[in-house]
């Protein structure tokens, strides 16, 4: 991904050499049943040329407005990199649903691998989450309703994390053994991102000491990475809660107006942005971005799929089922990386 070739626009009379043009596929699912390429070809006007094809298979990837789609994903290859910012999820969004067969942990759920924490968190814990995940998941509640619930519950959590005895030190070694699940690209899109000098803003709902150590782990919390994210505050190695328990992100209040003023500032001339989550709230990531920027959600669906794919075809630009890995992605930014 990101190719990066020298070009030169040379005046003859082919018109073939009128404009210097690349492309990329993707193949995926129209409403119809029928698959559509998306053959993006760019030169002074970028020109968008797509064409329908059948018998090919791509039958995880849902949009539902193409042209839509088209149009973004073309603003962004006029705009190259100097235009561009990613925000993204964590957990479930650069990590896997699942990994040979098997569940994968969330940020929270590995920092309670550890032997350090006592049986009485563990029943608090679980009674919490099984009041309040179902509440997260259960598409016909309201919005509103949710986030209520989830407001109770990140205050619940933050009673719960006071007084642990919990040496940091050990976050590593349990990173080490549970960490081992980011989607396949993921190393090399952050590699490629840090590279074209694009800003990535990982946006966790989840245990911000975990994020940073996995992202740590991977060698891939480079200077263009910022997290923001639920922190925990040390006291030696008891903990005292969260660091903000004023300002604690569950997925349905988590937008750029709680990101540091200065960042944004820093990316106010980058308008076109590319989000990744996987729950709707996610969706609202880049809530207080300016009025001018094109943003391109895009969504990993893997629960209650046939009764959630509606709302997240209404939610997301581009909508992926039970994908681990970040291809869709990287067939996306290749040709908006700089030009030599």
């Amino acid at each position: 991904m990101f190719n990066r070739t020298a070009h030169s626009n040379v005046k003859g009379k082919n018109k073939d050499n009128d404009f210097v043009s690349r492309s990329f596929k993707r193949l995926v699912k129209n409403d119809f049943g029928n698959y559509l390429t998306l053959r993006l070809r760019y030169s002074n006007e970028s020109q968008i040329i797509h064409n329908r094809r059948r018998d090919l298979k791509a039958k995880h990837v849902h949009i539902q407005d193409e042209a839509t789609v088209l149009k973004k994903i073309n603003i962004m290859i006029n705009g190259g990199s100097d235009k561009l910012q990613v925000v993204t999820d964590f957990d479930f969004t650069l990590t896997k649903t699942h990994k040979n067969g098997n569940k994968t942990l969330s940020s929270f759920c590995i920092f309670e691998k550890s032997k350090q924490l006592p049986e009485a968190y563990f029943l608090e814990s679980q009674r919490l989450l099984n009041k309040y995940r179902p509440i997260e998941l259960d598409p016909k509640i309201p919005k509103e309703e949710k986030i209520k619930a989830l407001d109770e519950w990140m205050s619940l959590c933050n009673d719960l994390y006071q007084g642990l005895h919990y040496n940091i030190d050990e976050l590593d070694k349990l990173v080490e053994e549970y960490g081992e699940t980011l989607r396949d690209g993921t190393i090399e899109l952050f590699h490629h991102l840090k590279i074209q000098e694009v800003p990535v803003l990982v946006f966790s709902a989840g245990l911000g000491d975990v994020v940073k150590s996995v992202l740590k782990h991977h060698k891939i919390l480079h200077d263009n990475v910022n997290i923001v994210s639920n922190f925990l505050k040390f006291n030696g190695n008891v903990t005292e809660g969260f660091q903000n328990p004023e300002k604690l992100l569950h997925v349905y209040n988590k937008n750029e107006e709680s990101v540091d003023e200065k960042y944004h500032e820093l990316l106010k001339e980058r308008t076109n942005i590319l989000l990744m989550g996987d729950s709707l709230g996610d969706a609202n990531m880049a809530d207080g971005a300016s009025k001018e920027s094109v943003i391109l959600r895009i969504g990993f669906l893997y629960h209650h799929v046939e009764e959630n794919l509606p709302l997240y075809r209404d939610t997301f630009d581009i909508v992926l089922v039970d994908d681990s890995t970040m291809n869709i992605i990287e067939e996306i930014l290749s040709p908006v990386s700089k030009k030599f």
